[in-house]
C-alpha cells in the first residue's frame, strides 16, 4: 500500500497503524537491528508520535533509552530499542548473512549478486521522482499490479486476462 502523507509525523503514525492492522509476527529487514529500528524510534520520539509502542505488542507508556548497543554496521540495537519489539520476532538479514555466508561485503547489492545472481541497482534520492513519472502504459501496469495484489489480499478469484488477438 502506497500512501502519501503531508508530514514525517503522519507518515510514522500511518506506519504504526499499518503495522497494527497487519499484526505481523516477524519484522524482517537488512541491518534493521543496528540502524532502522533506532532511526524509527528516534524520529518517533522527536515528533512525539502517539502509540509508538505499537511497534511491538505490549502497550508502553515511557519511552526506552536508545543509547548503547553497537555503533558499527551490524552492531546491534540497544536493549531499550529491542524491548519496544516485545511480542514480535526480529529477523535481521544482515546478521544472518554474516553468520551463514563467507563474503567480503554484506550489503544488499553484494548479497543479491552473489546469492541470487541478480544485479540490484541503487536508486539515488535524485532519481526517485523520475521513477514515478512514466507513460500511460506503465501507469496501467502499476494499477493492474495493485489490483492483483488487492484481489490476492482479499482472497478473491482473479479474473482472466482479456487478450485482443
Amino acid at each position: 500500500m502506497i500512501s502519501v502523507q503531508p508530514s514525517e509525523r503522519s507518515l510514522l503514525t500511518c506506519l504504526l497503524a499499518r503495522l497494527q492492522a497487519l499484526d505481523a509476527d516477524v519484522l524482517v529487514g537488512h541491518n534493521i537491528g543496528a540502524f532502522d529500528l533506532t532511526v524509527l524510534l528516534t524520529r518517533m520520539q522527536h515528533h512525539k508520535v502517539p502509540l509508538w509502542s505499537r511497534l511491538g505488542r505490549l502497550k508502553r507508556s515511557s519511552f526506552p533509552k536508545l543509547t548503547g548497543g553497537g555503533q558499527a554496521f551490524g552492531g546491534g540495537a540497544s536493549a531499550g530499542a529491542l524491548s519496544v519489539l516485545a511480542g514480535r520476532l526480529l529477523c535481521d538479514t544482515y546478521l544472518s548473512a554474516r553468520e551463514l555466508l563467507k563474503e567480503v561485503d554484506y550489503t544488499l547489492k553484494t548479497l543479491a549478486r552473489s546469492q541470487l545472481n541478480e544485479v540490484r541497482t541503487e536508486v539515488t534520492l535524485a532519481e526517485l521522482p523520475r521513477r514515478f513519472e512514466s507513460t500511460q502504459g506503465a501507469r496501467a501496469q502499476r494499477i493492474e499490479m495493485l489490483l492483483l495484489h488487492e484481489f490476492h489480499a482479499r482472497k478473491y478469484i482473479l479474473p482472466d486476462k482479456l487478450s485482443f488477438k
